[in-house]
């Protein structure tokens, strides 16, 4: 075999397996994105839910005639859609993708659990947790 010959011949072998190479690493990464960009989803969720519990907790320990206005966003970073919803157990859930986060608070005296994709203002009528 002559040196040119051997020559091309290492040079597709190390073509081709860089190509492989190539293809492995794409994949790899992308998986990596894909996590990456899931995670972040959930802990937007986690925070939103974490924003409304915070609410409703300072609301509550207000006591009477305490109000409370904040701001939920129409999706979860990455244009991700999302829902929140109190239950009567005292927990806010907030619902993307098919998994839940949730967090705790102080009451279950809720008059709904209906919360707006925009400005939400809650008040405190004689232990009652009012959204309106």
């Amino acid at each position: 075999m002559k040196k040119a010959q051997a020559s091309m011949d290492l040079l597709i072998v190390l073509g081709v397996m860089l190509v492989v190479f190539a293809i492995l690493f794409q994949t790899i990464v992308a998986d990596r994105i894909t996590e990456r960009i899931e995670k972040e989803v959930l802990l937007d969720a986690k925070s939103q839910a974490e924003k409304v519990a915070m609410a409703v907790n300072e609301v509550y320990l207000g006591g009477a005639s305490t109000n409370k206005t904040f701001y939920l966003p129409e999706q979860l970073v990455n244009s991700k859609d999302y829902n929140l919803t109190i239950y009567d157990s005292g927990t806010v859930i907030c619902e993307n993708m098919g998994k839940r986060e949730s967090v705790s608070i102080l009451t279950s005296k809720l008059t709904t659990t209906i919360l707006n994709d925009s400005w939400n203002t809650i008040k405190n009528e004689e232990g009652v947790i009012i959204f309106g």
